[in-house]
């Protein structure tokens, strides 16, 4: 499950990858391309002789939880009530894992009980970490949630990204500098890119780890009825 910006469902190295998309009444376009770029991080098809290949050959549920942009002078807004309905509805879908490539400097008690009651039926919770480190390196939810897989990014060097927050409550680290992945289609005012693109962030690190912990289960269907209790030590 990728909860996020929306998702380009036409691109051609998407095709058949998008199982569901559940918009929450906003349009079908992800204008901004966050959404898109971790989905092919995550899912882009393989050996179909464009692009990238995706970590995992998985299909995608897909929940758009940010507002289209107005204009140039907007930015996309969280959504916090489709967001919350996000997170209840992937316990009614089929989705084992749910990659969260946002965050916030406050916590929820509801996001937090929401993801709680995920884990508690199995589902693996991945979150980015932030990348804000050099202004300040706050923490971050929901990646400091006690029951999310907090993930952060390290560049081509094998050590952490510049721009990667740290804490006590991180889980591990993935590729998330420069790292190419699909893009809509189509152009916006804040996006100049089409079809794909290089970007950095702790939010094309967690997708890494979500498209492992896939291919994992896939191999271990086991692993789905481990008890919660005894998953931190998965980590």
């Amino acid at each position: 499950a990728i909860l996020d910006t929306g998702v380009d469902d036409t691109h051609p190295d998407l095709a058949g990858v998008i199982a569901t998309y559940d918009r929450a009444g906003h349009s079908r376009k992800d204008l901004p391309g966050h959404g898109t770029h971790v989905a092919g991080i995550l899912a882009a098809r393989t050996n179909n002789g464009i692009g990238i290949s995706g970590v995992a050959n998985c299909r995608l549920h897909v929940w758009k939880i940010f507002t289209d942009p107005k204009n140039p002078d907007h930015e996309e807004d969280f959504d916090d009530e489709a967001y919350n309905r996000a997170l209840a509805a992937v316990l009614d879908s089929p989705a084992r894992i749910v990659n969260l490539s946002l965050g916030g400097v406050e916590p929820s008690r509801i996001e937090e009980d929401l993801i709680d009651a995920l884990v508690a039926e199995g589902v693996l919770v991945i979150a980015a970490m932030g990348n804000e480190f050099e202004e300040g390196n706050p923490t971050e939810w929901p990646a400091a949630y006690a029951n999310v897989l907090a993930v952060g990014a390290i560049g081509e060097d094998r050590r952490r990204a510049s721009f990667s927050n740290t804490g006590a409550h991180i889980n591990v680290v993935a590729p998330g500098n420069n790292i190419l992945s699909t893009l809509p289609s189509y152009k916006y005012f804040g996006r100049e890119e089409v079809g794909y693109a290089a970007w950095p962030g702790t939010s094309m690190a967690a997708p890494h780890v979500a498209g492992v912990a896939a291919l994992v289960l896939s191999q271990n269907a086991a692993l789905e009825d481990v008890p919660a209790d005894h998953r931190g030590s998965l980590r």
